[in-house]
């Protein structure tokens, strides 16, 4: 994953920030289907200005890849939980500035699109679950889409800041 920083020097108060998904090619199986993710990108924030009233916002997705070998039941449920990365808390996510500094940026990452369902890791409470029909002896794909937001007025050093997340698949 690049991060590539996005630094002016006509505006000296820009930086760039991203969060970058950590999904190890797990399998999970259930009783009809097996599953795993098979694609994600980074929440890529772009450039954050730092003086800026508005929060910066960006969207994610992570593909889940199923196929039904047995003429069981199509409906498989799956669960996608996000960890809280280096803030140790879901409600608490920050970036590090890559670059030596100590400065942290918060951010947060989302289930709905107007950014009030915090992503977490527990699942039937704050992780994510679909419902994907895989009929027999075939395959089907689910779409998951994160939406981040850093905060407006987080007063940061410029440059690169990151942070990695663990995004884990549940039957």
């Amino acid at each position: 994953m690049n991060c590539a920083t996005a630094w002016s020097a006509a505006r000296p108060l820009l930086l760039a920030a991203c969060a970058v998904l950590a999904a190890p090619a797990a399998m999970a199986a259930t009783a009809n289907a097996s599953c795993g993710i098979v694609s994600g990108t980074s929440t890529n924030f772009g450039v954050y200005d730092v003086v800026s009233t508005a929060p910066t916002d960006t969207v994610a997705t992570i593909t889940v890849r199923c196929e039904n070998l047995d003429a069981g039941n199509p409906n498989t449920s799956l669960t996608i939980a996000i960890g809280g990365g280096s803030g140790g808390s879901v409600n608490g996510r920050r970036m590090r500035h890559t670059g030596g500094s100590t400065d942290i940026l918060n951010y947060g990452l989302f289930r709905d699109s107007g950014r009030s369902a915090v992503w977490g890791a527990t699942p039937n409470i704050d992780a994510m679950t679909q419902v994907v029909k895989v009929q027999n002896n075939r395959s089907a794909q689910a779409l998951f889409t994160i939406y981040g937001r850093i905060p407006p007025l987080q007063d940061v050093t410029p440059g690169d800041y990151a942070d990695q997340v663990q995004v884990t698949l549940s039957p």
